[in-house]
This record gives C-alpha cells, sequence and structure tokens, in this order.
C-alpha cells in the first residue's frame, strides 16, 4: 500500500492541466458564450482548487494509485463537473429577471419599482447615443446633471429649491446634515425588514457623519416600506 506522500504526489501528477481543461467537449462549446478570458480564469481557478484538496489530503486516498475514482479520467471529469458549476454560478451572479412575489411592491433589493415603457423606450432612445446628461445646449457650457428633474420637481411640490441624489441613503444624509445636526433623529424601522439586511449597520455608518444621535423604533407590521424621519429640534 503506497504512503500519504506517494498517493499525494501521484494525484497531483494525475491532475488536468487548464490547458486540457479547455480542450474539453465541455468547455469548447461554451468558450464561444462565455469568453476565452473567463473560461480560462474559471478553469486556472477549478484546477487551484483541486490541487490544494490533494495538498491539503482532501481529495487524497491512501488506496488512491488502485482507486478508479482517483484516475487522471475521472479527476478530468471531476474537473469540468466543478467548471461547470463554476460556470452556472458566474452566470446567475449577473442581472436577470425574477418574480416578486414578496409582496412588497416598491422592492429595493428587486430593482425598485419597473419602468414604465415610455420610461424604457425614453431611455433606450437617448442612451443610444450622446446626451444632454451634464451639459446645457442654451449657453454651450456644462450645466448641472439634475437640472430639468428638479425643475419639475418645484413646480409639483411648489417648495423653494430640490436636489436630486443618487438614492435615500443619501437624501438622509443631506436632510440629517441640515436639520439635525447636533440633535436627535428618531428612525421608525420595520423589525422585519432590519433583521432581514444590513440595514442597520449601514445607517449606523452614514448617520454619524451627519451628526445626529440615531435612535431607532421598530415597528410590528410590514406597513412601513420606507422610514419617515423625526427630528428634534430643540
Amino acid at each position: 500500500m503506497p504512503n500519504s506522500a506517494t498517493s499525494k504526489m501521484s494525484l497531483l501528477r494525475a491532475l488536468p492541466s487548464v490547458d486540457q481543461l479547455l480542450r474539453t467537449e465541455w468547455a469548447t462549446a461554451v468558450r464561444s458564450s462565455v469568453g476565452a478570458e473567463r473560461i480560462t480564469a474559471l478553469a486556472r481557478t477549478v484546477t487551484e482548487e483541486l490541487r490544494r484538496e490533494i495538498q491539503t489530503e482532501a481529495l487524497a486516498d491512501p488506496d488512491a494509485e488502485q482507486t478508479p475514482a482517483h484516475t487522471r479520467e475521472a479527476l478530468l471529469d471531476e474537473a469540468v463537473r466543478r467548471l461547470d458549476d463554476a460556470w452556472k454560478r458566474d452566470r446567475l451572479s449577473g442581472l436577470r429577471r425574477v418574480i416578486n412575489a414578496t409582496g412588497v411592491i416598491v422592492h429595493t433589493n428587486l430593482g425598485r419599482a419597473p419602468l414604465s415603457e415610455a420610461a424604457r423606450s425614453a431611455l433606450v432612445r437617448e442612451a443610444g447615443g450622446y446626451c444632454n446628461v451634464e451639459y446645457d445646449v442654451t449657453t454651450g457650457t456644462r450645466g448641472r446633471r439634475g437640472a430639468r428633474v428638479e425643475d419639475l420637481l418645484i413646480e409639483l411640490t411648489g417648495a423653494e429649491d430640490a436636489l436630486v441624489v443618487n438614492n435615500c441613503a443619501a437624501a438622509a444624509l443631506l436632510i440629517l446634515t441640515v436639520l439635525a445636526k447636533d440633535g436627535e433623529t428618531c428612525a421608525y424601522i420595520n423589525r422585519i425588514i432590519a433583521s432581514s439586511d444590513s440595514l442597520l449597520h449601514r445607517h449606523e455608518r452614514k448617520l454619524p457623519l451627519s451628526r445626529t444621535k440615531l435612535d431607532l423604533r421598530f415597528t410590528k407590521t410590514r406597513a412601513l416600506a420606507c422610514w419617515p424621519i423625526s427630528v428634534n429640534m430643540d
């Protein structure tokens, strides 16, 4: 019976190379859709993973030379299987359509509300070429990125001014900086929403920047999809 060191060396010699893995029927079939560089990177990750397992004896067997599961062909099959799994995980990590069955219509994790057909058409039309994102065509100089929508918000709400930012966290930070600096803020947060994600940790990192003390108040229902802010002005 070969010793552990001999078994390990035997497995390492039988381990397929990245090139061998890329020349398999499976890798050849998906190369055009995945891309040569990406499939090579995945193959390298798989072979390194197998090599680590052999070196740490997670895949080693004292009877490796007598076990069909550790033959060169079997290791290649195992590498192809892992490469297929890696490719599937890679595909799932990108954006894809899903069904919203959560009961929350405006869901942050699912892209908020779907765009209307008119909004999608306008986006496709303008994004298909150059557009005046931050350029004032009347003066020929640099403009404000949110100028048009801010003007519409002022007209709609009757406010003195408006400012559009990237997300609700940025809006909360600006509001608290202006209204609650050195004061106290009461944030009413749904307990389920707060515990299902790192919402508390995200806001605990951001709110100190506004120099306001955060006082969390939890509700017992899912009715509050967002959290209104009560500012202590004393």
